[in-house]
């Protein structure tokens, strides 16, 4: 029995308004994401389903620095997913 993390690809994503306050919090733990309005633009997004450019201008994030964001935490939650499936 192997101890490697399957090689699956997660079709599971997070979810435009459809993650909980509590998961995203624990995820942006994981990270090096500082910055109050980062953290809270995220937030906004993901728990609130603001859209992407409502959440860079209401929090003066530029488009760039948002995707950083976004992918970072992505890449974070499908890290904490494999680690679920390793046996």
């Amino acid at each position: 029995m192997s101890n490697q993390p399957s090689q699956t690809r997660y079709v599971h994503a997070l979810l435009q308004g459809g993650e909980s306050q509590l998961k995203i919090d624990l995820l942006l733990s994981l990270t090096s994401i500082r910055s109050d309005n980062v953290k809270r633009a995220l937030v906004a997004h993901y728990v609130n389903g603001s859209p992407t450019a409502n959440c860079e201008l209401v929090y003066d994030l530029s488009q760039q620095e948002f995707h950083r964001a976004k992918r970072r935490l992505k890449e974070v939650y499908e890290t904490v997913q494999q680690l679920n499936d390793v046996k």
